[in-house]
């Protein structure tokens, strides 16, 4: 069960570092070289980005002592996308279509089927 948390765990901090992410390179110029790096790492949502990468790789790394690599990494690449998904709408209102929300419907029934088998 302890596991099933860490899941959830990287799953969430995998939303929130595709939130800083988004956040960081909106602000940065378009063209890219040393002062846009400097740029980006002076950014709060920089840091933000970093630190729930390495929570998203730690409490990974915890789940899949006890469960399977499969049923595992496709949980929380799958369930990520659904955050990120949902995220991108609420916090950056990017549009979620019909085919959108059909293949979000399609990733859930796959991980369902995924974790049965």
């Amino acid at each position: 069960m302890l596991s099933w948390i860490y899941i959830g765990a990287a799953i969430g901090a995998n939303v929130l570092l595709n939130v800083f992410l988004k956040k960081t390179v909106s602000v940065l110029p378009p063209t890219f070289g040393v002062e846009t790096v400097r740029q980006a790492v002076m950014t709060p949502a920089a840091w933000g980005f970093a630190a729930c990468a390495i929570l998203a790789v730690g409490f990974y790394a915890l789940a899949i002592r006890s469960i399977d690599l499969s049923i595992a990494y496709a949980s929380v690449t799958s369930l990520a996308l659904i955050g990120v998904t949902i995220a991108g709408a609420l916090i950056f209102r990017e549009t979620v279509s019909a085919v959108n929300i059909v293949g979000v419907a399609l990733i859930i029934v796959g991980i369902i089927l995924v974790t049965k088998s």
